[in-house]
């Protein structure tokens, strides 16, 4: 994922703060031995109905529930600058959320399908896409006789450069990552001598 970040533009994340998300889950065995094991055992996606095929992240849970929640008229919007009130918001918030979810619970406000996937509105838009894509498909992307990339949704060709680029990005990543890297030794180098010159001139 790193040279595809990198060759995306998606600095901060290829060369900051993935390298360092990995470095930190491959000791993840050692130091935390117990998280690791919930963590193949699937402990990392969440629920908000029993089914098949309805698990998300838990970043998408989290929006879903609290931090939607906080966006609500009850929510944090509006106290954010007030110490006090932001404070007790956070500790108060497990308790009224659990009210709430069985308030919801009594009062039957719950749906059996939360999913909006399978809707009716969802399903004859995904229909309709389908109808567009196969209209717009006059060439068969899969034909050993076409040797360009070609958009499946609209049927263009990509021309020489966009090729290029699309099948070369890992390359193109790779030797981003690599000046990156020299670049940074480069000012750690100066910078260490720098300091060090400081340290003998006193």
């Amino acid at each position: 994922m790193l040279p595809y970040l990198t060759a995306a533009g998606h600095f901060k994340c290829g060369q900051q703060s993935l390298p360092l998300y990995l470095s930190e889950m491959k000791k993840l065995p050692i130091s935390a031995p117990e998280v690791h094991m919930a963590l193949m055992r699937g402990a990392f996606i969440g629920r908000r109905a029993t089914g098949a095929h309805n698990a998300v992240s838990p970043d998408m849970l989290l929006e879903q529930t609290y931090n939607a929640d906080a966006k609500e008229r009850s929510g944090l919007d509006g106290i954010t600058l007030n110490e006090a009130a932001r404070t007790k918001w956070v500790y108060t918030k497990p308790a009224t959320a659990s009210i709430s979810a069985a308030l919801e619970s009594m009062l039957h406000l719950t749906t059996s399908n939360p999913h909006h996937e399978s809707g009716p509105t969802r399903v004859a838009r995904d229909a309709e896409m389908v109808l567009k894509v196969i209209a717009a498909s006059d060439t068969n992307p899969f034909s050993a006789t076409v040797t360009a990339l070609v958009n499946i949704s609209t049927g263009q060709h990509a021309d020489s450069v966009v090729q290029e680029h699309l099948t070369g990005v890992k390359q193109l990543g790779l030797k981003a990552l690599s000046c990156s890297i020299h670049i940074h030794l480069y000012f750690i180098h100066h910078s260490f001598i720098i300091i060090s010159n400081h340290i003998k001139s006193l």
